[in-house]
C-alpha cells in the first residue's frame, strides 16, 4: 500500500509538459497559486483541487479516512472519488478515480464522460494517456500548447491525466470482454512543487 501510495503522488508530481517558470513566479505565495488553481474549478464532485475542505469535507474525510497517505497529506474516499489534502491547511492537492477490470463499453462511456466535463483533451500521449492541461486564462488547446512551448515558458498551472492500462486509440477495435484499469487523476504541478519544496 505504501508503494501505491508513493507511486500515485509520484505521478501527481510529473507531467509530460515541460514547464517553465519565471523567477517572478518564484514570489508567488501559495495562498495566490492555490487560488487561482482553485478558480479553474478542477475537480470531482465537489473536490477542487487548491480549495480549502469545507465542515462537511473534513467530516466525510474523518469517516471514510485511508491509513496510508504521503508525508505531511491525509487521504480520504467519497463515492468512488479519492481526495489527497494538504494536512496543514485541508487544502486539496489532487483527486483522482481509479476502475478496475472494466470492459470497453465502460472505458467508451468514461472517456465520453471526461470530455463532457474537460472539453477536447490538450493531447493524447503514448496511446494510453489523455491529458487537459490549463493555464491561468483556462485550458490549453493543442496549438495554443504547441505555440506556447515555441516561446520556451508554459506556465501550467492545473493538468487532468487520464492513463488506461489499453490503448485508448484502439477502442472499438479491440475485443469488447477486454479489461482495463484505469485512473483519472486531477492536480496542480506548480502547487504540488511548493508543497514537496516546503516540507511540513
Amino acid at each position: 500500500m505504501k508503494l501505491l501510495v508513493k507511486f500515485i503522488f509520484s505521478l501527481m508530481c510529473v507531467t509530460v509538459f515541460t514547464a517553465h517558470y519565471s523567477s517572478a513566479d518564484a514570489l508567488i505565495t501559495t495562498d495566490k497559486l492555490a487560488a487561482d488553481v482553485s478558480a479553474l474549478k478542477l475537480g470531482f464532485g465537489n473536490y477542487v483541487i487548491g480549495s480549502v475542505l469545507d465542515k462537511e469535507q473534513i467530516a466525510q474525510a474523518q469517516k471514510k479516512p485511508i491509513s496510508a497517505s504521503y508525508p505531511g497529506t491525509y487521504k480520504f474516499e467519497d463515492n468512488n472519488v479519492f481526495v489527497v489534502v494538504d494536512s496543514e491547511n485541508n487544502r486539496v492537492l489532487a483527486t483522482y478515480m481509479e476502475q478496475k477490470d472494466i470492459k470497453q463499453a465502460q472505458l467508451r462511456q468514461a472517456i465520453a464522460g471526461l470530455m463532457n466535463q474537460f472539453g477536447e483533451p490538450t493531447t493524447i500521449a503514448h496511446e494510453k494517456l489523455i491529458y487537459w492541461a490549463y493555464g491561468q486564462e483556462g485550458k490549453f488547446s493543442e496549438e495554443s500548447l504547441e505555440a506556447a512551448k515555441k516561446t520556451g515558458k508554459i506556465d501550467i498551472l492545473a493538468t487532468v491525466k487520464f492513463s488506461s492500462s489499453t490503448e485508448v486509440m484502439s477502442v472499438g477495435n479491440t475485443d469488447e470482454n477486454q479489461a482495463s484499469t484505469i485512473y483519472t487523476l486531477i492536480s496542480s504541478p506548480p502547487l504540488l512543487e511548493q508543497f514537496a519544496n516546503n516540507p511540513q
